[in-house]
């Protein structure tokens, strides 16, 4: 069973998953926000793409953190600009790392704040904002990229 929700048809961000089960849900780009984590051969195995980025539970406030969400966005804009692909976003429980980039996913998608907010809550109501919150200079940072 797959732990992950929704944010559209083709994103979905949640708990790590079984990657075969993943591929057989349709997935076929894998965001990995696992520090800990290698899933490289096995994507490559079932023939999915995977941007592995690596943050670790404490690492709240890393200063790297604007260029991360813009390779997330970057890989996910690519990714779902062909036909058929589904993208995945998952860290370990999917309450924290995954949540926060699926926020900054809406944000720069042009959602305000509380509709990215809201969007995340409904999406899976188990995730939590302390991410985000303490966050809040590098995503904005990010944003203003453009």
């Amino acid at each position: 069973m797959l732990s992950v929700d929704d944010i559209d048809e083709r994103i979905a961000f949640g708990a790590q998953p079984d990657l075969a089960l993943a591929r057989e849900a349709g997935f076929t780009h894998v965001v990995n926000l696992r520090g800990e984590l290698d899933e490289d051969a096995d994507a490559a195995a079932l023939g999915m793409e995977l941007l592995w980025i690596r943050w670790f539970d404490a690492w709240a406030y890393q200063a790297g953190l604007a260029d991360d969400l813009a390779r997330i966005v970057a890989f996910v804009g690519e990714a779902l600009s062909r036909e058929g692909t589904r993208v995945l976003i998952h860290c370990q429980a999917g309450v924290e790392r995954s949540p926060l980039a699926a926020y900054a996913l809406l944000r720069w998608r042009g959602l305000s704040d509380d509709e990215a907010r809201d969007a995340v809550r409904r999406a899976r109501p188990s995730a939590t904002f302390s991410f985000i919150d303490g966050n809040r200079h590098a995503i904005e940072r990010f944003l203003a990229r453009g």
